[in-house]
């Protein structure tokens, strides 16, 4: 059953990623946010949404190779 929960975490782990990225790139810039500070905030969402996904993978591959 250990496949089971390192699937159903890669599948949570996609939609962290999911969130993270989209919120990164939909956000909208605002007056008191200047160029690098608004530029960095959107930078380090990307890096946590590629990280989750990258986690996300790792777990799912983990569980369908227990499968086998």
């Amino acid at each position: 059953m250990e496949w089971l929960l390192a699937i159903v975490m890669g599948i949570g782990g996609y939609a962290a990623a999911g969130i993270a990225g989209g919120l990164a790139l939909t956000m909208e810039r605002q007056p008191e946010t200047v160029g690098p500070l608004f530029g960095a905030v959107r930078v380090v969402g990307l890096v946590i949404a590629g990280l989750a996904l990258v986690f996300a993978t790792l777990l799912v591959g983990h569980g369908l190779l227990a499968l086998v």
